[in-house]
């Protein structure tokens, strides 16, 4: 999870100008490790690899984790790798989303980044319930936490208006604007979506191909297979605990006593030390043969030592019960007992009377020994399949819908900067010089073009700056919120507050003192008549209605200028700061492309009408080698952008679609039998190879001659 959002704000730098912007707001950011602790922590605790009594019938399971098998150098790259992949699928879908955010007027940087955030974690929730092996509540109720989490932040955090310097104010009613793009919504099915067919079919290559003991174990047990006792291991005989014990050390003089004793050559294999079989008889070596033969001693797992030993604080041992008394082979502790005894009789039994057992015995109910209701997951070539191809036609039907929407006439008219390559789908109509004659000067151009194609009432019109990086790591943080709710004299966040003639402007900042200020005036050729264009509800109206004009504006201050006279085309000298152009402008952009909404034309435009566009171009780009265009497009509808996310549904659901051949190949051509290994099994006993090709069915097979175990 670190390392997707790791990789996913280290692609975001190339965008944002190399400034090392975040690609979340800062409390985003840092709510992340908190909303995904709980299903993690739940699945540490409460998720089993096998069941207990597998776990108990195979301890060489245990080998996992002395031997690191878990934890290395492989399964770092592996992981790595795999969160590489996924954040490229996040990082391509954040490339074909952020068209449709920003047709929809919410492609800030603040809005678009949280839908990519709120991605990531239904995403990484995922990712938790893929590893987790066995369910149950807790681990169902851990992610049930993180998802509460995230709403519930999202709640506070975004929906009160909070005067703490720290917290952003452009994240007030962001949740609310970014669940009214559809697009979201399809992301959020998406992103795990693409995440599911990454993992599960790798994770089905690796178990027909390289599976583990652990799976083939929980393949026996899903399939109710009851191995022999003298065959398990031969079954599972690739494990790496044969390559282990056949470097023992020579056998010592105690083993070899131990070997006279119990009737055996002194070839047999050595003592193996292991940290497997925990509840094995102290004082008695651990052989290899107990090993596999799985031969358990009749004290094994007896715990009435303990038990005794909690009740004594000095010490001493009571009498073991006759159960526990009679596994142990009748063993006498008559002079414990006397002298206990007689210790007792000396003292007067006030010492007995006065100790008070211990009740440290660990809890018998279900939570604590984890044998909640449970179910444990078992991938399957059936399982593999049927998620490939239901995704598949997901995806499928996704992208027919993008395709079958209606490819709506876009146009762009570029009129400053170098020229650009046009984007599939729009058209150019004329691309002319109207640049800035000199810095701080205004250049009036007229062009007449005709439409090609008919756009409906209410026609949007977008003016586009790129490249212009709002999302710059100093523009982000150049402005003052303080100023703009009205406070004269609050403590100024920005210096950027100078202008060239020496006043400040108010309110401060970059985001001021950048303001698009190029204005349009549309007519129409044939009659001269100014199309009547509107421009209200180009901005959020929780944006207008928390900025305010200080007291006693607009009357003229010492030292300051008002926004209203440094753009006086743009800015309503009544309205100030709450002109919506400039709340629109204020909210910066994801991207290092600026497109904001200009105004909307009331009137239809008919294909074949001739249009004059008249351009006062204030607003310099000449030094950032950047060029400015005109977008026309009906407003409120897919546009020709939705071909790319429809485009990528397609090939993903191509891609589903070959997976599933693969895997229907593999399962038709060199199908792997559950709970049985797939590579030959060699198993190095005594300084001798013996290659394991059959399974042995009964326990004469499982010996040689010589009695050495396979």
């Amino acid at each position: 999870k670190n390392s997707v959002l790791v990789m996913l704000m280290f692609y975001y730098n190339f965008i944002s100008g190399n400034t090392g912007t975040s690609l979340f707001e800062n409390w985003v950011r840092a709510s992340y490790n908190i909303i995904l602790a709980a299903p993690i922590i739940s699945v540490g605790i409460f998720d089993r690899d096998v069941e207990a009594k597998d776990a108990i019938e195979h301890p060489e399971l245990y080998d996992t984790g002395r031997r690191g098998m878990d934890l290395n150098t492989m399964k770092l790259v592996e992981t790595l790798l795999s969160s590489m992949v996924h954040s490229v699928v996040m990082m391509v879908m954040m490339a074909l989303a952020l068209p449709h955010f920003t047709e929809d007027g919410v492609g800030d940087y603040y809005t678009f980044g949280t839908a990519i955030f709120v991605w990531l974690v239904i995403t990484m929730n995922y990712r938790v319930a893929f590893l987790t092996t066995t369910w149950n509540i807790l681990v169902i109720t851990g992610l049930a936490i993180s998802f509460g989490l995230l709403l519930l932040f999202l709640g506070i955090y975004c929906f009160v208006q909070w005067g703490i310097q720290s917290f952003s104010p452009w994240m007030y009613f962001v949740p609310a604007k970014m669940v009214m793009v559809p697009v979201f919504w399809i992301g959020c099915f998406v992103a795990p979506a693409l995440a599911t067919v990454i993992d599960i079919f790798k994770a089905y290559l690796l178990l027909e191909f390289a599976p583990d003991l652990r799976d083939l174990i929980l393949e026996r047990s899903a399939a109710d297979q009851k191995p022999q006792e003298a065959d398990r291991l031969n079954r599972f005989g690739s494990y790496a605990t044969f390559q282990e014990f056949s470097h023992s050390q020579p056998p010592s003089p105690v083993f070899l006593e131990a070997q006279r004793r119990a009737g055996r050559s002194s070839t047999h294999p050595p003592v193996a030390w292991s940290s497997f079989v925990w509840d094995h008889p102290d004082r008695r070596s651990r052989t290899f043969g107990d090993i596999c033969s799985m031969t358990r001693d009749p004290t094994a797992g007896d715990t009435s030592l303990m038990d005794r030993s909690r009740s004594f604080p000095t010490g001493e041992l009571g009498p073991l019960s006759p159960a526990a008394d009679s596994r142990r082979g009748g063993r006498k502790r008559t002079e414990a007992s006397s002298s206990s005894s007689s210790g007792d009789a000396e003292s007067g039994g006030a010492a007995g009377s006065a100790v008070q057992p211990k009740e440290n015995r660990p809890s018998a109910n279900r939570l604590s020994q984890q044998t909640l209701p449970s179910k444990q997951f078992v991938l399957t070539w059936r399982v593999t399949l049927g998620l490939t191809i239901g995704l598949g036609v997901c995806f499928f039907v996704l992208g027919a819908i993008f395709h079958l929407t209606p490819n709506v006439p876009n146009v762009q008219f570029q009129y400053d900067g170098a020229s650009q390559a046009t984007p599939e789908g729009f058209k150019v109509l004329e691309s002319s010089d109207c640049s800035i004659s000199e810095v701080g000067g205004t250049t009036k151009c007229r062009f007449e073009v005709m439409l090609e194609d008919s756009l409906v009432p209410p026609v949007r019109v977008d003016y586009l700056i790129s490249p212009f990086f709002q999302n710059h790591a100093m523009y982000l943080q150049s402005y003052s919120w303080r100023e703009l709710q009205g406070h004269l004299h609050s403590t100024n966040d920005c210096a950027e507050t100078v202008l060239d003639d020496g006043l400040h402007l108010f309110p401060c900042g970059l985001q001021s003192r950048s303001l698009f200020n190029d204005t349009f005036v549309f007519r129409d050729a044939a009659t001269q008549k100014i199309l009547e264009l509107t421009k209200d509800d180009v901005a959020w109206k929780t944006d207008v209605a928390r900025m305010s004009n200080p007291k006693g504006y607009p009357t003229p201050r010492e030292g300051l200028t008002w926004l209203y006279e440094a753009f006086p085309s743009i800015i309503s000298r009544d309205l100030g700061v709450k002109t919506e152009a400039f709340a629109a402008w204020s909210r910066p952009a994801f991207g290092p492309m600026t497109q904001k909404t200009y105004g909307r034309l009331e009137e239809a435009l008919e294909a074949g009408q001739r249009l004059v566009i008249e351009v006062e171009n204030s607003f310099p780009i000449t030094d950032m080698q950047a060029h400015k265009r005109l977008i026309f497009s009906p407003a409120g509808t897919f546009y020709h952008r939705t071909k790319g996310f429809g485009h990528f549904m397609c090939v993903a659901g191509g891609i589903c679609f070959i997976l599933a051949a693969i895997v229907l190949i593999v399962r038709c051509s060199c199908a792997r039998q559950p709970g049985q290994a797939r590579r030959r099994c060699v198993a190095v006993v005594s300084g001798l190879d013996s290659d394991v090709d059959s399974v042995p069915t009964s326990s004469s097979e499982a010996s040689d001659s010589s009695g050495h175990d396979h």
